[in-house]
């Protein structure tokens, strides 16, 4: 199959259309993106994270997704936490997509991972992973997924939206991809059929930036992320318009472990993560960053919590 590649916004992403298993009907587009490889960018609100120089006997792999570009700095200090409180060395790695994550865990090349929701979510039985706890966000165990458009679009409404452009992040994403298209099919739309092209831009950063572009007309991500992405890059909230009749809530992160994982490390861990809070600090640096206002600890919850992605299965 020939690929046509299309330059999305200036030296950020090079745009390819993808086979897709079902052909796309009345000649709409579904695109995957990959990232140009650039210069590493200085990480902004940050000071980077040097691991810890431990010399354990035991060693085990922390895996996150890849999220935004600070990710591996946003999580060292919570490594080098864990490292300190278990007596083990923690290497922590960004795996390059939510599969790899998940396939990872299966194999035990990871032992520990804060995943996506939509990952726990597909394995409500623990069969490859066990659930440990939640991300808090106050006294909240839930985060919003946003839809916006550009502040000078016309779309306001559901209804603006139809033959427009819609950004998604990955089909593995809740808030970039499951839980809108699922309200969409809730609200008897077919994506595929009502807008004029859906984009697979990789992570909300590039979402929130094709929105801003205006290479798409509409993004899909997440009230953290978003606020995160204004406050980083120094751009007006006021930029973007957010439509908020399409505003839902999905539990936040967990961190689980492979089936590998003693029960007593199992403990460890969670007891460590249940003792984090906003003073909690590893060599003298924060745990938890004032970049990420969402990630106040953790706590322990109902795995039922969860089950929101039973009725959203069949998305994909």
């Amino acid at each position: 199959m020939r690929r046509i590649i299309i330059v999305l916004f200036s030296s950020l992403i090079s745009i390819t259309i993808a086979q897709c298993e079902d052909k796309p009907k009345q000649g709409i587009k579904i695109i995957a993106t990959k990232k140009k490889a650039s210069p590493k960018k200085e990480i902004l609100s940050l000071k980077k994270c040097k691991p810890l120089s431990t010399n354990y006997k035991k060693t085990i792999i922390f895996g996150i997704t890849p999220l935004r570009e600070d990710i591996k700095d946003m999580y060292c200090p919570l490594a080098n936490y864990l490292s300190q409180e278990l007596k083990v060395n923690v290497n922590l790695i960004v795996t390059s997509s939510y599969k790899e994550i998940q396939e990872h865990l299966k194999a035990d090349k990871i032992q520990v991972a804060s995943v996506p929701p939509s990952i726990l979510g597909g394995d409500l039985t623990q069969k490859h992973m066990n659930y440990l706890v939640t991300t808090k966000k106050g006294r909240n165990a839930y985060y919003e997924s946003y839809i916006i458009v550009n502040k000078d679009s016309i779309v306001n409404s559901l209804k603006d939206m139809k033959s427009k452009v819609i950004g998604f992040t990955n089909k593995s994403s809740s808030s970039g991809y499951i839980f809108p298209y699922s309200l969409f099919t809730k609200k008897g739309i077919k994506p595929e059929k009502y807008f004029k092209t859906i984009v697979f831009l990789g992570d909300h950063d590039n979402v929130i930036n094709a929105v801003h572009s205006k290479s798409v007309d509409i993004g899909a991500t997440w009230d953290a992320g978003f606020h995160n992405f204004i406050e980083r890059k120094k751009i007006p909230a006021s930029d973007f318009k957010i439509i908020k009749e399409l505003t839902q809530k999905i539990p936040l992160d967990p961190i689980v472990t492979s089936k590998s994982v003693s029960p007593k490390l199992r403990r460890d861990i969670t007891n460590a993560l249940l003792k984090i809070n906003k003073n909690t600090k590893v060599n003298g640096s924060p745990v938890i960053s004032d970049v990420e206002p969402f990630f106040e600890g953790f706590e322990v919850n109902d795995i039922k919590l969860y089950y929101v992605y039973k009725e959203k299965q069949n998305v994909n």
